[in-house]
């Protein structure tokens, strides 16, 4: 970011509560880069999880569990039953909090919740799915994780590579 957000100034770096932040001279306003939370659902139906064939980044080309960015008008738990909605059709409930992954410098935290297929019809959001499909564990996709990508590609894959491999073994996941 070279410019203020709030005026187009040009921003300077400067040392503001211990760490280097972009600053603006003009109004003084702080640039504070914080990390996005996206919601992933282990969604689940008669023992099978739904995984979707991913149209973009991160992990294009891959097959993931239901995943997206939350919306400033929602809750956790709204967002993620949304994204499933949007990407396959099908209406879930949200039925409890998994997991919390973490690391500096990706822009995002994942926020992993188990939940089951209520409704909805089958489709696939074209944007953002390439296929969709309900895998027992038994015939989940088997995926080389992406070497010469992005350290987001590298990081996703390998959450969800550990949210799979627990679906695999039969865990409480």
């Amino acid at each position: 970011m070279n410019y203020c957000s709030q005026c187009a100034q040009p921003l300077t770096v400067e040392s503001v509560a211990g760490r280097e932040r972009p600053v603006c001279k003009a109004c003084g306003h702080i640039v504070f880069r914080n990390p996005v939370p996206v919601a992933v659902v282990i969604a689940t139906l008669k023992e099978k999880i739904l995984l979707v064939h991913r149209a973009n980044a991160p992990l294009q080309g891959y097959w993931a569990p239901p995943a997206g960015y939350i919306e400033i008008d929602e809750t956790l738990e709204e967002g993620a039953a949304r994204e499933v909605q949007e990407e396959t059709g099908y209406q879930v409930a949200i039925d409890k909090l998994l997991q919390v992954h973490s690391r500096p410098n990706t822009g995002i935290i994942f926020v992993i919740y188990q939940g089951r297929i209520i409704g909805g019809q089958p489709r696939r959001d074209e944007i953002e799915t390439l296929d969709m499909g309900l895998f027992a564990p038994d015939q989940l996709p088997q995926q080389d994780p992406p070497i010469d990508s992005p350290e987001i590609d590298r990081w996703f894959f390998e959450v969800m590579a550990d949210l799979l491999a627990q679906f695999e073994k039969g865990l409480d996941t």
